[in-house]
């Protein structure tokens, strides 16, 4: 299955993740800051980091950008003071463009100021990888 993997980030900390999912799905990440162009991926697997409860704003402009019933499945990670999953915002803006959202999502620290400092650490690391295998496991079964 053709995967990409874009990220978005104001720290650091998603691009850390966003390197480790890209390597389990055998591509490059693509830091949606800079130009690129999508290979027509059939997975396109999106990272953020949550600023104030909310994923980055111009992830939400990004995606509604996205043509429409041309990605199969989108796949969620994110990282946050709290770790808390705020990702089913976008979950919305991903559907209306046909495109199915993996029920499962990661999550994991960002340190913010002297909170959650080395986060995410080599832990984190090994759990979005750990997260990455089972997501295309499970989408290649559906294949």
């Amino acid at each position: 299955m053709k995967t990409n993997v874009v990220y978005m980030t104001k720290t650091g900390h998603t691009e850390k993740l966003a390197i480790a999912v890209a390597k389990e799905c055998g591509t490059h990440p693509i830091n949606l800051s800079n130009p690129h162009v999508l290979d027509d991926p059939e997975c396109l697997f999106i990272g953020t980091g949550i600023y104030g409860g909310k994923p980055n704003q111009n992830l939400f402009n990004y995606i509604d950008q996205l043509p429409v019933n041309k990605i199969k499945y989108a796949v969620l990670f994110s990282s946050s003071a709290t770790k808390k999953d705020y990702s089913e915002f976008l979950v919305n803006s991903l559907r209306a463009k046909g495109i199915e959202v993996f029920p499962e999502r990661f999550t994991c620290y960002g340190s913010f100021m002297f909170f959650k400092r080395k986060r995410p650490n080599s832990s984190d690391i090994e759990a979005v990888r750990a997260f990455t295998r089972r997501v295309l496991e499970n989408l290649g079964e559906k294949e």
